[in-house]
């Protein structure tokens, strides 16, 4: 069976993207890879300009050839998220799906239910025990969204990730 429709984010590794996006349908995809991988496919039911790619590395500051997020490529998500109707669902991915997709959701999810910081961190963690959502995309996302530290508040109650990583693609519901 198919799943629902909106409003929600689905957070995947980039194997659950290939294997599983084609069934969830998202009318929004955002791809998190590393600079120096190739472009993600966007696949023929998206348009392209339904399709947001961003090129960092999975670290907290730039280092040794690591590339970390900058305040640019956020202002980006933030702007390719305000465009979303949630008419279908978005889907967020990176190589493991763990922590640039998490922090992706995460700030998806503050833009779209602002003021519910600390509700939406807590769905995430109940969605996927095993996230670690990259600190520094969250602390870039809350003086972007001028969120007066309710986004890093919302990342800090979390708590430290629990549990093995489960297989598939995980649903953060919205409503």
């Amino acid at each position: 069976m198919p799943p629902e429709r909106s409003p929600a984010i689905w957070i995947a590794s980039y194997e659950g993207w290939l294997e599983r996006g084609g069934s969830i349908r998202p009318g929004r995809v955002v791809s998190i890879m590393a600079p120096g991988d190739a472009a993600v496919a966007t696949p023929g039911w998206l348009p392209s300009s339904s399709h947001l790619q961003l090129g960092f590395d999975d670290v907290v500051a730039s280092a040794h050839g690591y590339a970390a997020p900058t305040r640019g490529q956020m202002a980006e998500l933030i702007a390719f998220a305000g465009g979303w109707t949630e008419a279908e669902p978005m889907l967020v991915h990176c190589m493991a799906g763990i922590s640039r997709s998490s922090a992706a959701a995460l700030i998806v999810a503050a833009i779209r239910r602002p003021g519910r910081e600390a509700e939406l961190a807590r769905r995430l963690r109940r969605a996927g025990p095993w996230f670690t959502p990259n600190e520094t995309m969250i602390a870039l996302a809350d003086e972007l969204l001028a969120s007066d530290g309710r986004l890093r508040a919302a990342l800090a109650a979390m708590g430290p990730r629990s549990g093995g990583v489960e297989d598939g693609p995980v649903r953060l519901e919205l409503t």
